[in-house]
């Protein structure tokens, strides 16, 4: 009997004014962007619950449909609307960009949305004449002006979800691939299968021309199972985002509680150096690792938190500004960072004076972005409920 196991994921090109115009001109009288209102992007990172690459947008995952709809904030008018563009859609057939995306939110650039569908894993018999997993997975573009779906490229032998993270930089997408892991009969058959605890590596492919590298395996659950035995399953691997060159991930999995105490999900943190190629962070020590996880990543600022600490990054800067406080923990999700302020647990801490200030408007709230002279909050899930508060407002 073959089993598989789903998990939670948890868990941030180019971009010109056009490509939402299509999605909101049918649906308001004028609409929200024109081409004197650029939303330009350096980069698109998705972790697939939200995108927040664009200087005027927010794309996320919101709370409409079954499994929910992807939609799309402007920041200037501060109306969601769907992603999907086309008049009286249902969001039903595959032809919808919303169905297509069944939930998750893609990445963008020049006025297409990019994203994999994995194709349902299958048990057949294999080249050896015993029953194996297939899996595979297709990467596609939707142009949002024509509504016209392209796949580009078909992966056999993994999936890749989306909620490990995809980042699209320099033209180049970069993505996680995962195996799952797999159990046999002394036949040779397979008996299980999971998609956590199996081997997941980061592969690039390139848009201009479809070339695909296989660039790292990003964690090695065996040497990680000698230690701590839940690691074989609950290991997963996400990308965190793109910070001085390099992205960023979180290498997960449960922890044996001591004594009575429950197990732990915990992380450590590894880099991928764009620079040269070269794959950063797996311990030396597996008994002793040093957990700690990437709780905001952005091209400004980068946070690495571990119990009791968070240390922030910011771009230019050598060395990082600590902070102590003990509610701050690697699985700490809900934090972001602007103009020199760490936002977290309703509060504005002060990263050139480390003071904290309790901020009454973000009671249950987290800021999402910054534009103009303001900034986006919403609840703490980042799903519905957005206002747009000034600066000086917020911080006063």
């Amino acid at each position: 009997m073959t089993l598989f196991f789903k998990t939670i994921c948890v868990s941030g090109a180019v971009l010109w004014s056009t490509v939402l115009q299509g999605c909101i001109a049918q649906k308001t009288e004028e609409p929200l962007i024109t081409n004197d209102n650029e939303a330009v992007w350096s980069d698109s990172y998705t972790n697939s619950y939200h995108n927040s690459s664009a200087k005027n947008f927010f794309c996320y995952k919101s709370l409409e449909g079954e499994k929910g709809e992807t939609s799309v904030l402007d920041y200037e008018s501060m109306n969601s609307i769907s992603l999907c563009n086309k008049p009286n859609c249902k969001h039903k057939d595959k032809g919808c960009i919303v169905k297509r995306l069944d939930g998750n939110v893609p990445v963008f650039a020049e006025n297409c949305a990019y994203y994999f569908v994995d194709e349902e894993p299958q048990i057949l018999e294999n080249e050896e004449g015993k029953y194996d997993l297939k899996l595979s997975s297709n990467l596609y573009c939707y142009d949002l002006g024509t509504n016209i779906e392209k796949k580009l490229l078909h992966v056999d032998a993994s999936v890749s979800e989306s909620c490990y993270g995809l980042l699209l930089h320099d033209n180049i997408l970069y993505y996680v691939e995962n195996q799952y892991s797999r159990s046999y009969d002394d036949a040779g058959n397979i008996i299980t299968s999971g998609n956590t605890g199996g081997k997941m590596s980061l592969h690039s492919v390139r848009l201009s021309d479809m070339q695909r590298n296989d660039l790292s395996e990003l964690y090695d659950c065996e040497k990680i199972n000698e230690f701590y035995p839940l690691a074989k399953d609950s290991g997963e691997v996400y990308m965190m985002g793109l910070h001085d060159n390099k992205i960023y991930f979180n290498v997960g999995f449960v922890t044996q509680g001591k004594g009575s105490d429950p197990p732990t999900y915990r992380f450590y943190v590894t880099y991928y150096d764009l620079t040269d190629g070269t794959y950063h962070g797996t311990p030396e020590d597996y008994e002793h690792i040093d957990f700690a996880g990437v709780t905001y990543c952005s091209d400004d600022y980068l946070v690495i938190c571990s119990t009791g600490q968070a240390s922030v990054w910011k771009k230019g800067v050598q060395t990082p500004v600590v902070l102590d406080d003990e509610r701050f923990d690697y699985n700490y999700q809900l934090m972001s960072v602007f103009d020199d302020t760490v936002f977290c647990f309703g509060s504005a801490f002060d990263l050139n004076t480390k003071e904290e200030r309790k901020i009454a408007d973000l009671a249950g709230k987290s800021v999402v972005a910054r534009y103009g002279d303001s900034y986006i909050i919403s609840d703490i899930g980042m799903q519905s409920d957005f206002e747009k508060i000034p600066a000086e407002k917020l911080l006063n």
